[in-house]
């Protein structure tokens, strides 16, 4: 928590300078004001908007920057392969960021060992990139990506994904300025997608205490399908024959195998939306 409050006050001191050079700027906005906004926009993420805030504020970054395209990738919960790309391109732009969309991150080599929650990184020519940069420069080019400046950011201490500007030239300059609004709407962006999980986390708690509440003596089970990870009640598992610190198979798989196609076939179906209840009387094997 320590620091994450150092944080704060590090993004609110870096956005108020912002503003306060900004407001000095006669006649259209510039760079600094519309990237204080998406900081401000990004630092303020909820779930209900989160898509729609992203897709805007990465928008703005490519007009304001005058990049061709700006992207946010995000990982999965084990920091392993992207699985969220949000976009903004500009008009008649050949960069394609949803490259990174599937692929896993060791599949860049070069930046996966540099990155640093912040740091900036810059491939400059991906036709002629500096030594070991080779493999994730040919990824890049394969999509018509000739340059990019990014940076990494974390998420409940891991990495959780990169912020950067894309270029479809060579040895793009990517001022000062550019890059200073690039560190401040990283660190606003990774603010907000906390801000997101900590709401759901909270969620999540107060649903199980619920649960707990309304089925005193009955085991509850919970599958978090996020990091694939399953809670099993205290109840839950002395009615198994398990104890507080055992291990516990997939619940699946203590199904009796009699059963199993038909549970399976259930929870298909509510998982696709098709019923509002997963409800099932099916037999276990104890431990």
């Amino acid at each position: 928590m320590g620091e994450s409050r150092e944080v704060g006050r590090t993004e609110e001191s870096t956005i108020q300078t912002l503003i306060r050079r900004a407001s000095n700027q006669p006649g259209e906005p510039g760079l600094d004001l519309i990237c204080t906004k998406i900081a401000v926009d990004f630092q303020c993420l909820d779930e209900a908007s989160a898509d729609e805030r992203l897709a805007a504020g990465l928008q703005d970054l490519t007009s304001a920057s005058g990049a061709d395209a700006a992207f946010l990738a995000l990982l999965d919960p084990d920091s392993a392969q992207f699985v969220t790309v949000y976009s903004g391109r500009s008009d008649f732009s050949v960069c394609n960021p949803d490259v990174l969309l599937g692929k896993a991150l060791e599949q860049f080599p070069w930046i996966a060992s540099r990155l640093q929650h912040l740091r900036l990184l810059e491939i400059a020519d991906t036709e002629s990139p500096e030594p070991g940069q080779e493999e994730d420069a040919r990824v890049l080019a394969g999509s018509q990506i000739a340059g990019v400046l990014l940076i990494g950011f974390n998420l409940d201490g891991k990495t959780g994904g990169l912020l950067g500007l894309l270029s479809a030239v060579p040895n793009p300059e990517w001022q000062a300025d550019v890059q200073l609004a690039l560190k401040l709407i990283g660190a606003s962006c990774a603010s907000g997608l906390e801000r997101i999980r900590l709401q759901e986390d909270l969620m999540i708690v107060r649903e199980r205490d619920q649960l707990v509440t309304n089925t005193a003596n009955d085991g509850l089970w919970d599958y978090d399908y996020r990091s694939s990870r399953t809670f099993f009640s205290p109840r839950w598992r002395a009615m198994l024959g398990y104890s507080a610190d055992e291990d516990v198979p997939n619940w699946q798989k203590l199904v009796h195998p009699d059963d199993l196609a038909r549970v399976q076939a259930q929870l298909r179906e509510h998982l696709e939306g098709r019923t509002a209840l997963f409800e099932s009387v099916h037999r276990m094997r104890h431990a």
